[in-house]
């Protein structure tokens, strides 16, 4: 079931001319940004840009471990 979720999702990240981020792909682009600048989670921030909790904590989350991985390079 994660699997499918995260493929769509994926899949949700861009919109249709595929070359722009959707709400989704950009609220995702700005929690990395969090993350790697202020070096914090952003998993708890409250704002959801409308995206329903669930999808920004998944997001918060992905963002996170992004940046925590890559500071291991």
């Amino acid at each position: 079931m994660v699997a499918l979720i995260t493929i769509k999702l994926y899949q949700t990240l861009r919109i249709e001319d595929a070359r722009h981020p959707s709400l989704a792909g950009t609220y995702l682009a700005a929690c990395t940004f969090f993350a790697a600048l202020y070096d914090q989670s952003p998993e708890g921030l409250l704002y959801d840009a409308g995206l329903g909790q669930d999808t920004a904590l998944y997001l918060q989350r992905a963002a996170w471990k992004t940046v925590q991985e890559y500071a291991k390079r």
